[in-house]
Protein backbone atom coordinates (compact mmCIF):
# COMPACT_ATOMS: atom_id res chain seq x y z
CA UNK A 1 0.00 0.00 0.00
CA UNK A 2 1.31 3.60 -1.04
CA UNK A 3 1.46 6.10 2.17
CA UNK A 4 -1.01 7.95 0.26
CA UNK A 5 -3.52 5.38 0.36
CA UNK A 6 -2.66 4.72 3.97
CA UNK A 7 -2.89 8.09 4.84
CA UNK A 8 -6.35 8.08 3.27
CA UNK A 9 -7.44 4.74 4.30
CA UNK A 10 -6.53 3.75 7.47
CA UNK A 11 -5.22 6.86 8.94
CA UNK A 12 -7.81 9.14 7.98
CA UNK A 13 -10.88 5.93 7.25
CA UNK A 14 -9.67 4.12 10.47
CA UNK A 15 -8.46 6.02 12.64
CA UNK A 16 -10.47 9.12 13.53
CA UNK A 17 -13.55 10.05 14.44
CA UNK A 18 -16.13 11.97 12.82
CA UNK A 19 -15.75 15.32 14.56
CA UNK A 20 -11.78 15.01 13.80
CA UNK A 21 -9.96 13.21 16.92
CA UNK A 22 -8.39 10.01 17.31
CA UNK A 23 -10.55 7.60 19.11
CA UNK A 24 -8.02 4.95 19.68
CA UNK A 25 -5.60 7.86 20.91
CA UNK A 26 -8.43 9.12 23.18
CA UNK A 27 -8.72 5.83 24.90
CA UNK A 28 -5.02 5.72 25.95
CA UNK A 29 -3.75 6.64 29.22
CA UNK A 30 -1.64 9.57 27.70
CA UNK A 31 -5.01 10.81 24.93
CA UNK A 32 -3.71 14.26 25.49
CA UNK A 33 -0.08 13.80 23.86
CA UNK A 34 -0.77 10.85 21.80
CA UNK A 35 -3.55 13.18 20.10
CA UNK A 36 -1.02 15.79 19.42
CA UNK A 37 1.53 13.45 18.30
CA UNK A 38 -1.05 11.22 15.88
CA UNK A 39 -2.24 15.30 14.60
CA UNK A 40 1.23 16.36 13.84
CA UNK A 41 2.46 12.70 12.35
CA UNK A 42 -0.61 13.60 9.89
CA UNK A 43 0.21 17.15 9.27
CA UNK A 44 3.69 15.96 8.25
CA UNK A 45 2.58 13.35 5.80
CA UNK A 46 0.08 16.04 4.21
CA UNK A 47 2.94 18.24 3.96
CA UNK A 48 5.43 15.73 2.81
CA UNK A 49 2.79 13.18 0.12
CA UNK A 50 0.79 15.87 -1.29
CA UNK A 51 1.35 16.19 -5.01
CA UNK A 52 -0.51 18.86 -7.20
CA UNK A 53 -2.20 15.62 -8.18
CA UNK A 54 -3.46 14.48 -5.05
CA UNK A 55 -2.95 17.03 -2.30
CA UNK A 56 -3.46 15.45 0.66
CA UNK A 57 -4.48 18.84 2.66
CA UNK A 58 -7.58 18.92 0.91
CA UNK A 59 -8.38 15.35 0.86
CA UNK A 60 -11.58 14.94 2.42
CA UNK A 61 -14.30 11.70 3.22
CA UNK A 62 -17.56 12.23 2.02
CA UNK A 63 -18.39 12.72 5.93
CA UNK A 64 -16.43 15.60 6.20
CA UNK A 65 -13.16 13.60 7.73
CA UNK A 66 -9.75 15.39 6.39
CA UNK A 67 -6.83 17.11 7.94
CA UNK A 68 -8.77 20.31 8.35
CA UNK A 69 -11.02 18.53 10.68
CA UNK A 70 -8.41 17.11 12.83
CA UNK A 71 -6.46 20.38 13.33
CA UNK A 72 -9.70 21.92 14.42
CA UNK A 73 -10.59 19.46 16.29
CA UNK A 74 -7.12 19.94 18.82
CA UNK A 75 -6.94 23.32 18.70
CA UNK A 76 -8.90 24.32 21.26
CA UNK A 77 -7.59 22.19 23.49
CA UNK A 78 -3.69 23.26 22.46
CA UNK A 79 -4.74 26.71 22.73
CA UNK A 80 -5.97 26.33 26.18
CA UNK A 81 -5.51 23.02 27.88
CA UNK A 82 -8.02 23.51 30.52
CA UNK A 83 -10.49 22.48 28.25
CA UNK A 84 -9.36 19.44 28.00
CA UNK A 85 -12.59 17.17 28.68
CA UNK A 86 -10.86 13.88 29.28
CA UNK A 87 -8.15 12.97 32.51
CA UNK A 88 -4.82 14.33 32.32
CA UNK A 89 -2.07 12.11 30.83
CA UNK A 90 -0.37 9.79 33.28
CA UNK A 91 3.16 11.32 32.05
CA UNK A 92 4.40 14.45 30.83
CA UNK A 93 0.93 16.20 31.60
CA UNK A 94 2.65 19.13 32.52
CA UNK A 95 5.00 20.17 29.51
CA UNK A 96 2.28 20.09 26.72
CA UNK A 97 1.46 21.57 24.53
CA UNK A 98 5.16 22.67 23.02
CA UNK A 99 5.98 24.69 19.41
CA UNK A 100 3.64 21.63 17.61
CA UNK A 101 4.85 21.85 13.93
CA UNK A 102 1.14 20.55 13.29
CA UNK A 103 0.24 24.44 14.16
CA UNK A 104 2.66 26.21 11.60
CA UNK A 105 1.95 23.55 8.92
CA UNK A 106 -1.54 24.00 8.80
CA UNK A 107 -1.80 27.68 9.71
CA UNK A 108 0.62 28.71 6.54
CA UNK A 109 -1.39 25.66 4.17
CA UNK A 110 -5.10 26.45 5.54
CA UNK A 111 -4.17 30.41 5.81
CA UNK A 112 -5.16 30.53 9.77
CA UNK A 113 -3.35 33.16 12.16
CA UNK A 114 -4.89 31.67 14.88
CA UNK A 115 -2.85 28.47 14.43
CA UNK A 116 0.13 30.57 13.46
CA UNK A 117 -0.74 32.81 16.80
CA UNK A 118 -0.28 30.33 18.74
CA UNK A 119 2.47 28.35 17.18
CA UNK A 120 4.59 31.46 17.86
CA UNK A 121 3.37 31.39 21.96
CA UNK A 122 4.08 28.10 22.93
CA UNK A 123 7.48 27.16 23.88
CA UNK A 124 9.54 26.10 21.21
CA UNK A 125 12.44 24.47 23.17
CA UNK A 126 10.03 21.46 25.83
CA UNK A 127 12.23 20.61 28.56
CA UNK A 128 10.11 17.45 29.03
CA UNK A 129 12.25 14.37 28.10
CA UNK A 130 8.52 12.58 26.82
CA UNK A 131 7.47 15.57 25.27
CA UNK A 132 11.15 16.23 23.61
CA UNK A 133 10.77 12.61 21.81
CA UNK A 134 7.46 12.74 20.92
CA UNK A 135 7.64 15.98 18.29
CA UNK A 136 8.54 14.67 14.90
CA UNK A 137 9.72 17.66 13.31
CA UNK A 138 11.74 20.35 16.38
CA UNK A 139 12.35 22.77 13.33
CA UNK A 140 9.49 22.83 11.13
CA UNK A 141 10.35 26.16 10.09
CA UNK A 142 13.14 25.07 8.14
CA UNK A 143 10.41 23.16 5.54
Amino acid sequence: MSEERQYKEVFVAKQMGLDGGFPLELARTKPYGYSIFQLDNMVLLCQVLSTKEDNLWLYTLPDGRGIRKAVAFLYPFLADKSKWTLKPDIQAWEGWPARQPSLLLAGRQFGEATYLELWKKLPADPTDPEVQRNIGVTQPVLW
